[in-house]
């Protein structure tokens, strides 16, 4: 999957999950061959570089117990 993930995005951006059965960030960043990749210790700081950073698409990739984590946090930091 982190193939696909490669060759479809312009920029890839890694981050810690609260969730027990998440896949290690840093360990997806490692399988990773994205020329153009980051590595976030939280959820907020990548939410936080997102925000900051203009561009023409954003997608957040993972369950949707990571929904339930970046939703608020989009939410609380645009109002």
């Amino acid at each position: 999957m982190i193939n696909k993930i490669d060759s479809s995005f312009d920029e890839i951006i890694f981050t810690k999950f609260t969730y027990t059965r998440s896949a290690e960030s840093s360990e997806l960043y490692q399988l990773s061959n994205s020329k153009n990749k980051l590595l976030f210790d939280s959820i907020n700081e990548a939410v936080d570089y997102t925000l900051n950073n203009e561009c023409d698409f954003t997608l957040f990739m993972g369950s949707l117990y990571l929904v339930s984590e970046i939703r608020p946090l989009i939410l609380n930091k645009k109002n």
